[in-house]
């Protein structure tokens, strides 16, 4: 059942006599609302970073016990009630139990606020109201489909097997037929060694491997656990042997987990990016932009700092305009592109550039039909 959409407001008392350095937190009171959350707003009057100073900064944060996924929009009133500006994440976000943020890092600018020509500060305060819209997780795209749980059966029948693969030092079983039909590179494989030797696979686990075999046979989507354990290895193999539903069904799974931590963001943003994963690269992007002052400080860091073509990209992303939520972007997300493109019998695979140049591709032939 869907959780109820709610609506918080908080009030900054005294704004004027607020502390005003880039960099003082001033934390609102928290706010409990109906489905059992609770909520507070992190102001920073001054700025959340030196660049920032002038412009007020505020991010919205889940204060409660659980993971909560939703979509927001804070929305800064004025004394007599009218909205003067409002922040909205197209997408849902996972607000995580662990005090992960969401919002802008430019607001308005504080002079604004204190201008009282501008009639925004009611008895002095600064009003904000939240609207938080809840999902329930699961809701990103994953490929579906329904294939007999005999076909997996099928895959542990060594009898019929006409194709077999060494894998470190075991030997793994399959049948042309199905290789043809559902993993084409691995097929090209069978047709290499034609005195019917084992193919061998390197830089591969046979652990790994027959997870790749399951989901060519069945469509099986490995254990969450094993997908925050294994998820780089499957997605690595995944795309090498050109299994995209696999790829792209545990690239969701890591990204409803929110795996991106500030320690581990600079590590998935060089994966995301070097595995084609756009999903999880605008994830970690997100996340990135909203902190890459203390993000560039880590020693972590020095991943991005090799790869200059990534680092500026990111650059671009954290610098961009005041008013823009971090995790909304100019473009549809990377997920809801995916569920157009996969409704039209297009592919789905590919970065978030192909992406897009895809969509418009379909929609100029649309027009034209």
């Amino acid at each position: 059942m869907s959780l109820k959409p709610v609506l918080l407001q908080f009030k900054f008392k005294d704004f004027e006599g607020l502390p005003s350095g880039p960099g003082q937190l001033v934390l609102s009171e928290e706010l409990a609302e109906s489905n059992g959350n609770a909520w507070k707003l992190d102001l920073y009057p001054g700025g959340y970073r030196r660049e920032d100073e002038g412009w007020i900064s505020l991010f919205l944060e889940n204060n409660g016990k659980n993971d909560v996924w939703a979509r927001y929009s804070i929305i800064l009133r004025n004394a007599s009630g009218a909205v003067y500006d409002e922040v909205n994440s197209i997408t849902p976000y996972l607000f995580s139990s662990e005090g992960d943020a969401m919002g802008v890092l430019r607001l308005q600018k504080r002079s604004e606020i204190l201008d009282e020509r501008n009639n925004i500060l009611s008895d002095g305060a600064l009003v904000f109201n939240v609207h938080l819209h809840f999902k329930e997780r699961g809701s990103l795209h994953k490929p579906s489909g329904s294939v007999l749980t005999k076909m997996l059966q099928l895959l542990k029948n060594t009898d019929n097997a006409d194709a077999s693969f060494k894998v470190g030092d075991e030997i793994v079983t399959s049948h042309k037929l199905i290789l043809s039909t559902n993993a084409p590179v691995l097929f090209e494989f069978c047709g290499e060694n034609n005195d019917g030797s084992p193919v061998a696979i390197d830089d591969t686990s046979a652990e790994i491997f027959r997870i790749i075999l399951r989901y060519v046979y069945g469509e099986e989507i490995p254990e969450s656990k094993t997908i925050m354990d294994e998820g780089k290895d499957i997605i690595s193999a995944a795309d090498r042997f050109g299994i995209v539903g696999l790829k792209l069904a545990v690239e969701a799974v890591l990204v409803e987990s929110s795996v991106v931590r500030s320690h581990t963001v600079a590590d998935w943003l060089v994966f995301a990016d070097s595995k084609t994963c756009p999903l999880l690269k605008e994830q970690a992007t997100a996340y990135f932009a909203s902190r890459s002052a203390d993000i560039l400080k880590c020693e972590s860091s020095k991943l991005l700092k090799e790869s200059p073509k990534l680092l500026t990209e990111l650059l671009i992303e954290a610098s961009k305009s005041s008013n823009e939520s971090h995790f909304s972007g100019g473009n549809a997300s990377v997920d809801e592109m995916r569920k157009k493109l996969h409704a039209r019998g297009l592919g789905v695979d590919g970065s978030k550039e192909t992406l897009i140049s895809r969509l418009q591709e379909s929609n100029k032939r649309q027009r034209t039909e």
